[in-house]
């Protein structure tokens, strides 16, 4: 029963989010040419933490300092202010922040950020910022990265009651740590998380998927068996989701919820697209209700993944501006699925 009500509060936040998303297409921001995307994660029995935001990108341009100026208020990322929510009380980096849904500013200094949890959520940029709306405000040290074209959040290190929400562009990296206040409960050893891409005007790609470590364990051949279905990821199975027609490795797919179950091989990899989107695992799963199968190659990571995580990679703008095509990764231990995903 508690497994049936954790998925079902993860659906209702998938819808939410997209129509949440899709207002604001309608208000006139079509053709983005920085696009809207989102992550989110489940820490403790239920503590969700969403990020939404829009994803610029560096097209050579000098960011710190210059595009981004230091020790000015910026609405960490384009267009609105990013969005943080928490579903229940938490911390972030040790200080107590209550349930609630925050614009996320950030003062970028060279040696220091300081990040700005703010109640007045819903703005356009930082221009009608208030200090007097702050909830709390956060130190956080940058650290070098690698190159990362189109800023981007994820969430790592998911582990019990505690995550670290890392920003990342150009070749900047800031980290937040963040735990649920709430530490009782029921926790899953392989916590929820999701993501969002949105393509052309108004088409979000999801990925809604539990989440496992390696913890020293040989996966792929034993953890993961070759050539037979798995669910890709743990607990019910992963669920991918496109709000429009959509075009996979040339592929065609119509909008819906998808079961996304794995092949895995030495070589090549089938990835499946069920019409059954509800399963546990893939114990269930039937050929019969097959939507799309492809077959991909995978690939070797940069370095070693420590917790399976999808994200959207290699966006590229069309002839209007707005990203028509991503590369969707599926990434864990020492192996990364690349899946090319445009809109029709």
């Amino acid at each position: 029963m508690r497994r049936m009500w954790q998925k079902s509060r993860w659906i209702v936040m998938l819808i939410a989010l997209a129509g949440a998303v899709n207002l604001v297409a309608c208000g006139g921001q079509s053709a983005r040419v920085s696009p809207m995307a989102s992550v989110s994660q489940t820490i403790g029995e239920n503590t969700e933490v969403r990020i939404v935001y829009s994803r610029p990108a560096v097209k050579g341009r000098q960011i710190w300092g210059d595009l981004v100026a230091y020790d000015k208020v910026w609405r960490t990322g384009a267009n609105e202010a990013t969005t943080i929510e928490f579903s229940e009380d938490v911390t972030v980096q040790g200080a107590a922040l209550a349930a609630g849904k925050y614009a996320l500013f950030t003062i970028p200094g060279e040696g220091e950020w300081t990040f700005i949890f703010n109640t007045e959520a819903d703005q356009w940029g930082a221009y009608d910022y208030d200090n007097s709306k702050d909830a709390l405000t956060v130190k956080a040290t940058p650290q070098k990265g690698g190159s990362t074209e189109w800023m981007q959040f994820n969430f790592e290190d998911p582990i019990g009651t505690s995550t670290r929400a890392v920003f990342a562009w150009k070749d900047v990296q800031v980290a937040l740590e963040i735990a649920a206040a709430d530490t009782s409960g029921d926790i899953r050893k392989s916590l929820k998380g999701a993501m969002m891409q949105r393509l052309g005007d108004s088409t979000d790609v999801q990925v809604v998927y539990s989440r496992p470590g390696v913890k020293g364990r040989t996966v792929w051949g034993e953890l993961v068996p070759m050539d037979k279905v798995w669910r890709t990821g743990a607990n019910e199975n992963t669920v991918f989701s496109t709000s429009g027609d959509i075009s996979v490795n040339g592929q065609p797919l119509a909008a819906g919820n998808y079961g996304l179950h794995t092949i895995p091989g030495a070589s090549e990899w089938t990835v499946i697209f069920s019409k059954k989107a509800d399963l546990w695992g893939s114990g269930g799963y039937d050929p019969v209700n097959d939507a799309l199968r492809i077959k991909v190659a995978p690939q070797a990571t940069a370095g070693p993944v420590e917790w399976m995580t999808f994200a959207a990679a290699e966006l590229t703008p069309g002839g209007n501006g707005a990203v028509q095509e991503m590369v969707l990764t599926m990434s864990w231990d020492n192996l990364q699925l690349p899946i090319r995903i445009s809109t029709k």
